[in-house]
């Protein structure tokens, strides 16, 4: 019994056998290797067992095949490695019956199911393929929409997509299968529903509606849910009327750098003028439409805040009810320059600007400069 545990060793079965429960452990949910290293182990006492007693004559192969029936029997049976009482009658039936035969060769049959096993161990931690990824962007409908009055504009004109599938079926995607839209029906303003018919000017939320391909081996999904919009006081199917030439020439800009309409020239019957806010910020730099000098700084109960900034030609710009003026009468300013910040001082319901332009004397409906 000494010379079978000393063979264990010499063959290094002990590091095998380590090796085996990790294997046991990492695929312990997997019921066909924990039969397969019941196998292994037995397997491996019938290969020393056969070891042992090459070339023996069988009368020492029966006192070999007593000695473990006899150990299995004894009250220490427990503590001998490959004679538990785990093992059942019958696979200590079938051990006896090849100690007692010459002709088996378990080493072959243990090597096999080891190179099964390694076989079987490496394709399941062999992990598949990456799936190649596609990413493009898509125009956002925005007409679903089209039932309200006044102009509405994403923040981002276009959304991403992402598609995920083999490289064969990425190559015959056809970018106009997917489209992006705007649900009417998850409006919000100020984390609150709200429909077409109650929308007001500023900034609004809304769902995008995604159509993606469905083909096998691709799967597409759009980056984003949710866009950010900005409701314009200004009619979607009515064209502003376009600046003078003189205006043009000067590249007038609008005066703010994200701004809204609150109410448009001839919203309300003598408003000739623009007025216009940031939805994103009451403190919004006011800039100046083009090149110029300030001709004229001043306040009065009616306009509250306001100036003026000579372009040449007689173009001249407007802007009222600032919240404050940051620069002074006589100064040049450059196109885009801050020359004072939004506010609601006179006669104002609302935090904006009252822009207009002067051109020959003769006020100039400037909604172009404020439509994206």
């Amino acid at each position: 019994m000494i010379r079978h545990e000393c063979l264990h060793l010499r063959y290094g079965h002990p590091w095998l056998c380590g090796i085996l429960r990790l294997v046991e452990i990492l695929y312990w949910f997997n019921p066909l290797v924990w039969l397969m290293m019941r196998e292994i182990r037995r397997d491996l006492e019938l290969q020393i067992d056969d070891r042992l007693l090459k070339n023996q004559p069988q009368p020492v192969r029966c006192h070999y095949a007593e000695m473990i029936l006899t150990a299995a029997a004894g009250p220490r049976h427990k503590a001998l490695q490959g004679l538990s009482g785990s093992e059942e009658k019958q696979q200590l039936k079938e051990r006896l019956s090849q100690i007692l035969r010459k002709n088996r060769i378990p080493g072959l049959i243990a090597g096999l199911i080891v190179i099964c096993l390694c076989g079987l161990c490496g394709a399941m931690l062999l992990k598949p393929k990456p799936l190649a990824t596609r990413e493009g962007t898509v125009a956002l409908d925005v007409t679903g929409l089209q039932g309200y009055e006044y102009s509405v504009y994403a923040q981002s004109p276009e959304v991403h997509y992402q598609c995920q599938g083999k490289p064969s079926a990425l190559e015959q995607l056809d970018e106009k299968t997917i489209h992006a839209g705007i649900d009417a029906a998850t409006l919000s303003q100020d984390g609150k529903a709200v429909s077409l018919q109650t929308l007001a000017f500023g900034r609004a939320e809304a769902e995008i509606q995604w159509t993606l391909p469905e083909t096998n081996g691709l799967a597409c999904s759009g980056k984003a849910t949710r866009l950010s919009l900005l409701v314009s006081g200004l009619p979607h199917d009515q064209p502003s009327p376009q600046l003078p030439e003189k205006a043009v020439q000067k590249g007038v800009q609008p005066p703010l750098e994200n701004p809204i309409v609150l109410c448009r020239w001839g919203c309300y019957a003598g408003h000739q003028a623009t007025d216009a806010t940031d939805p994103d910020n009451d403190q919004a730099a006011v800039l100046a439409t083009a090149d110029g000098v300030v001709t004229e700084v001043s306040y009065s109960s009616m306009n509250g805040k306001f100036l003026v900034i000579d372009h040449g030609d007689e173009v001249l710009s407007y802007y009222i009810h600032l919240g404050d003026i940051q620069v002074e009468e006589g100064q040049s300013v450059k196109r885009g320059e801050k020359v004072g910040i939004i506010g609601s001082t006179g006669k104002s319901p609302y935090i904006h600007v009252h822009f207009f332009l002067m051109v020959d004397g003769l006020r100039v409906n400037s909604d172009i400069l404020f439509r994206r």
